[in-house]
């Protein structure tokens, strides 16, 4: 392997390092001063359950969050592919050793997660109609052979309708073993059932897994290529195209010429029928790699590759929220330090009058946020009611798009109906959701500048008491952020839920990160990362199984099968009392009794989620906006009232403080660049 073999990771994980040492050096500071916040979003504060506000010292906050990002939360890779992909020797290969079976015949029926084990064992969990089966841990020394009878379909005995799918039977299997790759990229991968066998439940099984992993590889051999099988799959799951990573596999069968034209034909093909857009596609000879050629298996690229995908993917939202935690609060303790020592010097005349003065702005700046709060409220309501505006034509229009696509099905489409459709569903709803998209941003862009405008004022009705505006902490990399790391794209969405769900608001304190958080995102991305969520994570392969017996005997005729099918698409699902389209709106239940919820409750849940989220984050702002100044002008003013105030003691500490934060200041600013690296590796 080259010197170069995964620096991605590596790099990785020293930004995951410095940075929990960075948060811990900012709780030490943040005891040290005594400062607390208000903190209803956290777990913490959740588990608490405490009425009104939560107040704790924000070294408590500062320390939990270096916790978290020093803890190691393994990397999820899926691999799936059609029949005979060659998907179980590629994982063989990635792990080092033979663990999977790579029969000819479907052999993997479960979902099966491959974890680093110092010690071979694996543990079986079933679903809940056969839960009593469940094994704990088993340690073992023959893992292949165990595994092989415990993931396994008899092929032929399913065929002949004597067994039920595995699928059916198994949630999932665990295998722990020793694997280099697993424990040097803390990786942890996800074995598919095939999606060219004749099973069902071999499909559903793998298409439930996708939104769920970090990355996924894309696998379709290099003989006889990528053809309508993989051209079907990729359309099914091309809206995961950020997370997705092509692999032709069996290139030992093609001499370099013709390895270097199907990769390029395969390349075009996804870009061009498919409309993906593909860096590379990547060859590799997993039989080579097991058999110690490594120079012709083509896995040194694609490894490194894959390790820089996970970073570039996934590594780096790991640590945007707590970066940007860390600035934030960097921010807060060198602005209030500086007002600590600004007030050094006051007497307690001068103190007690700025503590009044501080407190009348605080005051109104709480009648402020009451207006902000109000106006947030109403302007969600209205974006939600424009985005629901007309969603009661979309079953109509579905069902045409997908009448008119049967009619045009031949036999071989007709067989594949659920991955034909899908689709053609999803195109329909993105068409719908375009043409809303432009009033609805326009409609957001006018809360967030509301909300931007408020923050900025009041931070500047507090400055104007203080006399100490942020610019003058000459804190650049603070005073100045560059949010535009978080705020991308789809990970707009992601990172405002990973912050309330995981440990409160980017927007503990006070100053310019909040405002910086708001001036580079949206409060709202675009519709469209809305509801594709839900409409790719809609069971529709779960509504079809009434379906596809019809199309069973194709001998029956195909313009019979196609009525049939419209038919069955036109009736009310069992159970329910709307049709398949019409649940793709309403939502249904399954006949396990699970509610399943459409676009419509789908589409209220957000919005919802996202206008609490919003307002929690303002009252945490303005809580915590002059909270700890007033606690350090009471502490000052009770020190001198009973003379017991150490001037150059004082002094010292908090020049002490300055020196520490202006050094963390630099390390954030390493960090920075180093996350901002580690996201613009996938690209170069």
């Amino acid at each position: 392997m080259s010197s170069n073999n995964y620096t991605s990771m590596q790099i990785f994980k020293d930004a995951r390092e410095q940075l929990g040492i960075t948060l811990k050096k900012l709780a030490n500071i943040a005891e040290e001063r005594g400062d607390e916040i208000i903190d209803n979003q956290s777990a913490t504060a959740k588990i608490a359950d405490k009425r009104g506000d939560f107040r704790r010292p924000l070294a408590d906050v500062l320390n939990e969050r270096s916790q978290n990002v020093l803890a190691k939360t393994a990397f999820r890779l899926a691999v799936i592919g059609e029949f005979n992909s060659g998907k179980s020797t590629l994982i063989n290969a990635l792990l080092g050793r033979s663990v999977l079976s790579t029969s000819f015949k479907p052999k993997t029926a479960a979902k099966t997660i491959l974890r680093y084990g110092q010690d071979d064992a694996y543990r079986v969990i079933y679903n809940q109609k056969y839960a009593q089966r469940n094994t704990g841990v088993i340690n073992t020394s023959k893992l292949a052979q165990d595994i092989e009878q415990v993931t396994s379909d008899d092929a032929d005995t399913l065929l002949k309708g004597k067994s039920e799918s595995v699928a059916t039977q198994i949630k999932e299997v665990e295998i722990w073993c020793k694997s280099d790759f697993l424990r040097r990229d803390e990786t942890e991968i996800v074995d598919t059932p095939g999606l060219g066998s004749v099973f069902e439940e071999h499909k559903t099984v793998t298409y439930s897994l996708i939104p769920e992993m970090d990355a996924t590889l894309v696998l379709f051999p290099s003989d006889p290529g990528i053809g309508s099988a993989e051209v079907d799959l990729l359309a099914f799951i091309r809206q995961y195209v950020d997370q997705l990573l092509f692999v032709m596999t069996k290139t030992d069968r093609l001499s370099s010429q013709e390895q270097e034209e199907m990769l390029s034909f395969s390349k075009e093909t996804i870009e061009n029928i498919v409309k993906i857009p593909v860096e590379r596609v990547y060859g590799v000879s997993a039989r080579c790699q097991m058999e110690g050629q490594t120079n012709v298996s083509g896995f040194e690229i694609f490894l490194e590759k894959l390790e820089s995908f996970l970073v570039s993917s996934s590594g780096v939202i790991r640590l945007q929220i707590p970066f940007a935690i860390a600035k934030t609060h960097c921010e807060n303790l060198i602005k209030n330090t500086h007002l600590d020592i600004q007030r050094i010097d006051s007497d307690v005349e001068s103190l007690q009058d700025e503590l009044k003065r501080l407190q009348i702005a605080q005051i109104e700046v709480e009648k402020r946020r009451k207006d902000l709060l109000k106006q947030v409220e109403d302007r969600m309501e209205g974006i939600l009611d424009n985005a629901l505006d007309g969603i009661e034509e979309l079953p109509f229009l579905i069902e045409r798009a997908a009448n008119k696509a049967l009619d045009e099905f031949n036999k071989e489409s007709l067989k594949k109906v659920d991955m034909k459709l899908q689709p053609i569903i999803n195109e329909i709803v993105e068409d719908w959701v375009k043409r809303k998209d432009k009033s609805f941003m326009t409609q957001a862009k006018l809360l967030q500048d509301t909300v931007d405008s408020n923050l900025k004022l009041f931070v500047q009705i507090i400055d104007d008491v203080t006399f100490l505006p942020l610019s003058s902490t000459k804190t650049d990399i603070i005073s100045n952020p560059d949010i535009s790391i978080v705020a991308d794209g789809r990970n707009t969405r992601l990172a405002l839920n990973t912050a309330a769900k995981a440990g409160g608001a980017l927007v503990t304190g006070a100053g310019a990160t909040l405002l910086g958080w708001f001036a580079g995102s949206t409060v709202l991305p675009a519709l469209l990362p809305i509801v594709t969520p839900v409409i790719v994570s809609f069971p529709f392969l779960l509504l079809l199984p009434a379906v596809l017996p019809l199309i069973g005997d194709l001998a029956l005729g195909e313009q019979r099968i196609r009525n049939d099918i419209k038919k069955q698409f036109s009736k009310p699902i069992p159970g329910n009392q709307v049709t398949m389209f019409q649940a793709i709106v309403e939502g249904y239940l399954d006949k396990e009794g699970k509610k399943h919820p459409g676009l419509r409750e789908s589409l209220q849940t957000h919005f919802q989620e996202t206008s609490n989220n919003l307002k929690s984050d303002i009252n945490n702002f303005v809580d915590n906006l002059v909270g700890n100044q007033l606690t350090q002008i009471e502490k000052q003013i009770d020190a001198k009232e009973s003379n017991k105030f150490d001037r150059e003691k004082y002094l010292k500490i908090h020049t002490t403080h300055l020196k520490h934060l202006d050094a963390i200041v630099k390390e954030l600013g390493e960090l920075e660049t180093t996350i901002q690296r580690m996201k613009n590796a996938s690209a170069e």
